[in-house]
């Protein structure tokens, strides 16, 4: 995780760099250029005047060969950090496709521990190995490596994920929460780490409204994030509240106008209001802005079988068909 934040990172910064010597090059081009153009216009009648003008080219020619130099330099060891990230985040995926399968266990750790031995002090190697040891069943040298990994970087997202869900595994949901609630402290920007909190919050059987504060506050900062604004409106419509869910859900297609998610989560809880007319404007919209979905057709058929309107309904399933024959 740390090393594909730094792949991004270091490809921005060669971006920026090359803009910046951009500008930089352009300074000395421009003086090359006007004072060649003036003593091509001027001749050498003015000696004196003429050492002075090709001094000054020689001076940004200089200038020249050094920025060339420094952007050689620069950029190759940009070049050699973003291929070492990439190489790093190669072998990541190689220990979770490992892990997926769970068919290759020795090259899977193999991998883990050359990740952690590259990067001793970070906390993604410690978290690897973690993911092995739980897989490999040995559930208590699973949580040590976690813990190391959150001794490493306080907070780091994926090893207390990884020990909430053990948590959970062994029935322990306070200990889940607590753990989910300090990770919200620690990044209360991350809009993940407010989804497990109200996920567990949840399943806690806390009530809806101590759940919905949780997504809310999360909001404040993450406006454009579909997923929390669909986890409050499926706790609202889980808590019987639909006028409430309708709100939000209107709320969250005024932020993400163009997200079908959220286009269909709308006409669904309008329908389940009873607005029918609202829901069939709603999925036309979306089924406009979305071509090649499916879902809005057979929703639609839905409503107009609720309206008995059977020639319309099946013309609504022939769309949805045409597009996944299948």
């Amino acid at each position: 995780i740390e090393d594909v934040t730094r792949l991004r990172r270091l490809e921005s910064m060669r971006t920026d760099f090359a803009a910046n010597v951009s500008h930089e090059l352009r300074t000395p081009i421009t003086n090359i250029k006007g004072y060649a153009e003036t003593l091509q216009e001027v001749g050498f009648g003015d000696a004196a005047q003429a050492r002075r003008f090709v001094e000054v080219i020689q001076r940004n020619a200089q200038r020249l060969a050094a920025l060339e130099q420094t952007l050689r330099t620069t950029l190759a060891d940009v070049q050699v950090a973003v291929e070492d990230c990439r190489a790093m985040r190669s072998k990541v995926i190689d220990v979770i496709g490992a892990l997926q399968t769970a068919s290759t266990p020795d090259r899977a750790e193999a991998v883990a521990t050359a990740v952690q031995q590259r990067l001793p002090e970070a906390a993604v190697g410690y978290n690897l190995l973690g993911l092995v040891r739980r897989a490999q069943g040995e559930r208590p040298a699973a949580r040590q490596q976690f813990e190391k990994a959150l001794s490493s970087t306080p907070g780091f997202p994926p090893a207390a994920r990884n020990l909430a869900s053990m948590d959970l595994e062994d029935g322990r949901v306070d200990a889940a929460e607590e753990r989910y609630r300090a990770l919200v402290a620690a990044n209360p920007r991350e809009p993940q780490a407010a989804l497990l909190l109200a996920g567990v919050l949840r399943r806690a059987g806390k009530p809806a409204s101590e759940v919905v504060a949780v997504l809310d506050r999360s909001l404040e900062g993450n406006r454009g994030f579909a997923p929390l604004h669909l986890a409050k409106v499926d706790v609202l419509m889980g808590a019987g509240d639909r006028q409430a869910a309708l709100a939000a859900a209107t709320a969250a297609q005024a932020a993400l106008p163009l997200d079908a998610r959220v286009g269909y989560v709308l006409a669904r809880v309008q329908q389940s209001t009873g607005d029918l007319g609202q829901a069939r404007a709603s999925l036309g919209r979306l089924s406009g802005e979305h071509p090649n979905a499916i879902a809005p057709h057979l929703a639609m058929a839905e409503i107009q079988v609720m309206e008995q309107q059977w020639d319309a309904a099946r013309a609504s399933v022939r769309r949805a068909l045409a597009l996944r024959p299948d």
